[in-house]
Parts: structure tokens; C-alpha cells; sequence
């Protein structure tokens, strides 16, 4: 196995033994070590807790909400003489999962020949700063999943959920597909970045998770399934699909995934999800991310 991997496809360092111990005595004193249970052999994942205020905000593109607050970096810039001795960092900006590196973490993966790593370049001037992310796996081939009508509670309820979750975003009824799934992904997006510490109201991810999937079958006719023991919902052939609810969940649950329900909804748009085989059910947010993380 690789020496550096992931947790549910999320952009978290997760190290093996023999990368553990190669970079300990240059990282131990940035973050945190945790073991993680695995049956294949002994993994440890890196909370990065390093954050430094590097960036040169002059320079820097980004967008904003509504109130001021940063949104996205779009285009990083960094000070050279306040960068030049990181290894691996956050910055204060958009600190939740966005894990930076110069050209020495770089340099030690490759003198020491770990394997798994890839790296995104987001910034070059006297030196380099990139993104480390783990190099995607093939995934096993998916099982046949059980596929039935919508569990009647739900369908009952689905649009006093829908009615919640535009009352909530404050949309009107004339708005589009496409304003309202980026309202839904803004709202998440804020929520992560506040960090209350607090669980989300379950009523909370009804409204969403409802909503999500009722533009799906507004804006391409999809249709409301049980797929296994998850609400979804999928393409009228069911070539393609997604889970609103437990997507919706994760999100809140872990701060640190990058919410990215726009995006796939406007890939849809575009026509830029590969056709699948009908019946396949294949998950369209396990297809989607970012180029460079939002935070």
C-alpha cells in the first residue's frame, strides 16, 4: 500500500509506518499523530495544527460572501522571506482542510522515496508551495445495490422538508435549479467555516438534503429511490445517482470536507460527468472535487 492515503476520499494526511517515521522528526512538532485502526497494515493520520499568516493578500485573488468573509482563494500568493522556512502549514484564512508544503516536505518525500504522493502546485516563485494530496486509488467494483421506491414518511414529508430549506436560504419561488443548489452549498460552506463545535440540527439537514434533490428532479427529471438503506436519487435510467441526505451529513459532521454540491450540479449542467452504464447507479459526489480545495 502507498505511503500516503485518505479517509473516505477526504483531503486529510494519512500516513503509513514507514512515512510516519521518515518525517516524524521534521512534522511531530506541527501537528498531531493519531493511529488508526486498519487491517492491512498500521496507518497514522497527521492532524496539521501549523498555521502561519504568509500570504500576501495584496497579490492574492479571492472570493467573498455576502458579509465580507473570505469564501474562496482563487489565486494564491505568498511572502518568499516569510514562507522560505515552512515545511508544511495552514494559513489563517482558510484554514480547515487546505494543507500547504514547500519544496522541502516535497524534497524529503522524494529523497526518502515514499510513494502515493502527488503534488498541486499553487504558488511559484523563489520556491514552490503545493498542495499534498494522496494519488487516487482504482475502487473496488461496486456490488449491485438494492434499489426500491422512496420509504412513504419521506415522501409525505418531502415538501414540508423542501418548503423548510428555501424558507431557510430565503429563495423565492421563481428561482433557478442552479441559484438555489448554490445557496444550499454557501450555507454549508459557512457553516464548516464558523467551527462552532455544535451538531447540527437534524431538521437542518432535512431542509437541505430535501431540497438538493428536489432541483435534481426539477432540473434533470430525476427520481426519488431508496438506494440500499439511504434516501436518494438518481437519473431516470439509473446510470447516475447521489445521496443527498448522507452527502448532507458528512458535511456537517466533518468540517473539513469540501462541500462540493455546486460543482457537481453544475458538471450535470455542462455535460461534463462521463456517461455511465445504465442500472450502475454510480455516485456523482464520489466523481466531483475541487482542483484546489476551498479552504
Amino acid at each position: 500500500m502507498a505511503d500516503l492515503t485518505t479517509v473516505n476520499s477526504e483531503p486529510i494526511l494519512v500516513f503509513s509506518a514507514r512515512a510516519r517515521e521518515v518525517l516524524s522528526p521534521h512534522i511531530d512538532a506541527l501537528g498531531q499523530w493519531f493511529e488508526l485502526r486498519c487491517d492491512e497494515a498500521p496507518y497514522f493520520l497527521f492532524n496539521l495544527t501549523r498555521v502561519v499568516d504568509v500570504l500576501d493578500q495584496q497579490r492574492c485573488v479571492f472570493s467573498y460572501y455576502s458579509d465580507g468573509g473570505i469564501m474562496h482563494i482563487k489565486e494564491f500568493a505568498f511572502h518568499p522571506e516569510l514562507v522560505k522556512d515552512e515545511l508544511l502549514f495552514k494559513v489563517p484564512q482558510r484554514r480547515g482542510s487546505f494543507n500547504l508544503a514547500t519544496d522541502r516536505f516535497k524534497g524529503l518525500v522524494e529523497q526518502h522515496g515514499l510513494t502515493g504522493f502527488r503534488f498541486d502546485k499553487v504558488w511559484s516563485d523563489e520556491l514552490q508551495i503545493v498542495v499534498p494530496a494522496p494519488i487516487p486509488e482504482i475502487p473496488p467494483a461496486p456490488r449491485t445495490p438494492v434499489i426500491g421506491p422512496l420509504e412513504p414518511a419521506a415522501v409525505v414529508l418531502l415538501g414540508r422538508w423542501q418548503a423548510a430549506g428555501m424558507q431557510l436560504l430565503g429563495q423565492s419561488e421563481g428561482t433557478s435549479a442552479e441559484a438555489i443548489v448554490h445557496a444550499i452549498d454557501e450555507y454549508i460552506d459557512r457553516w464548516q467555516d464558523e467551527e462552532t463545535g455544535q451538531p447540527i440540527d437534524p431538521a437542518t439537514v432535512d431542509a437541505l438534503a430535501a431540497l438538493w434533490g428536489g432541483q435534481m428532479v426539477r432540473r434533470f427529471d430525476w427520481r426519488w429511490c431508496q438506494l440500499d438503506k439511504h434516501r436518494a436519487v438518481s437519473a431516470p435510467d439509473g446510470s447516475l445517482m447521489m445521496l443527498p441526505w448522507a452527502y448532507v451529513h458528512a458535511c456537517f459532521d466533518q468540517v473539513d470536507l469540501d462541500c462540493a454540491i455546486a460543482l457537481a450540479v453544475n458538471m450535470l449542467a455542462a455535460g461534463r460527468i462521463p456517461p455511465q452504464q445504465p442500472g450502475g447507479y454510480v455516485d456523482v459526489m464520489q466523481r466531483v472535487a475541487h482542483i484546489v480545495p476551498k479552504r
